[in-house]
């Protein structure tokens, strides 16, 4: 798989764009993509969609993300759209093997349930979403044969971190003489530019509270880039530079 092109399960349009984009695969989206009160109806619509696209004679490969276990909702996106046959799930939040064991026991349950054969469905989990993961990512070598592929996941590590990019950062250092103190604050004293641009993030939110993502002058923000919004705007108020 090159390319695996994420689609909120519960736009259509979207997802039938998808089908004809070229991708090695389509990640229908149940988690970031689609807001609170739309979980529900985006599993059925993601199940409709799947048992649907799996019989093409040609397509890409049909994957489901899933909510990760700590929301409470991952069994019940499991219970819609396993019995469609997806090819995978892909698992966000991932913290090490022992999370690939639990979803391998998951999916064999329901896969007996529905009457498809065990290991029908693989995994790919998102490793690195969590600063926990970052300690478990040596742990799923052997977790489960399902485990088809692991992959990177910089935007919700970085809103956990309190970095203003995905490449790396946090929110203070430690410091060994008094002169570095004031290069420290400054760094991590968020800038009147960070300060405006998570504004224009949050109130693109507020405008639109039912939506899981927003644009903003041709760029799209998802839930992640939120959070890290907000967290800037905290480490202001902290620092007396916003009321």
């Amino acid at each position: 798989m090159r390319s695996l092109l994420f689609v909120p399960a519960a736009d259509g349009r979207k997802l039938d764009k998808a089908m004809a984009s070229g991708a090695d695969a389509v990640i229908v989206d149940l988690e970031d993509s689609i807001p609170a009160q739309g979980k529900a109806d985006a599993r059925m619509r993601a199940a409709a969609f799947i048992k649907d696209a799996v019989e093409a004679a040609q397509r890409p490969r049909l994957l489901v993300r899933i909510n990760g276990f700590a929301t409470g909702l991952a069994d019940a996106d499991l219970d819609a759209v396993v019995p469609a046959r997806p090819d995978a799930i892909m698992l966000p939040k991932a913290e090490g093997g022992a999370d690939v064991i639990l979803a391998d026991a998951k999916l064999s349950a329901r896969e007996a349930i529905a009457g498809l054969p065990d290991g029908h469905i693989k995994i790919v989990a998102i490793a690195t979403e969590t600063a926990t993961a970052l300690f478990l990512a040596g742990t799923y070598a052997g977790a489960s044969a399902r485990l088809e592929g692991l992959t990177w996941g910089a935007e919700d590590l970085s809103a956990e971190l309190g970095a203003q990019a995905n490449r790396d950062g946090f929110t203070g250092k430690m410091a060994i003489h008094p002169a570095q103190v004031p290069v420290i604050n400054e760094v991590f004293t968020p800038s009147a530019a960070a300060i405006a641009a998570a504004r224009v993030v949050v109130a693109a939110f507020d405008a639109n509270p039912g939506k899981g993502t927003v644009g903003i002058d041709g760029v799209m923000y998802d839930r992640p880039h939120l959070e890290r919004a907000r967290q800037v705007l905290a480490r202001a108020t902290a620092a007396g530079l916003t009321s």
